[in-house]
């Protein structure tokens, strides 16, 4: 199996693991963005039709990476970009 296709996979058991948690999951596909998985829990009280506050919900911006030195690897290079996230409205930057 490819790294790609090894890649791709652990993409879909985490977003699997979050729909299942009630998250809604968009899939960056081909890496082309920083992160690869962007979930959002959404808060009924807060969203209509016309207008929907994300300031009242809860978004993840995932990067899925396996195996412990690719892992500090990407914490280390993340750690700028984590800082123009967090904090803005509820957001986390989370590395699995």
């Amino acid at each position: 199996m490819s790294n790609y296709r090894r890649g791709r996979s652990y993409e879909y058991r985490v977003k699997k693991k979050l729909e299942k948690e009630g998250w809604l999951v968009i899939r960056s596909a081909g890496s082309h963005s920083l992160f690869d998985l962007i979930a959002i829990r959404l808060n009924p009280r807060h969203c209509n039709w016309r207008l929907c506050d994300l300031s009242k919900h809860n978004i993840k911006l995932i990067q899925c990476k396996s195996g412990k030195s690719k892992l500090r690897m990407v914490k280390d290079v993340l750690k700028s970009d984590i800082k123009k996230f967090e904090g803005l409205y509820n957001v986390s930057v989370e590395v699995v």
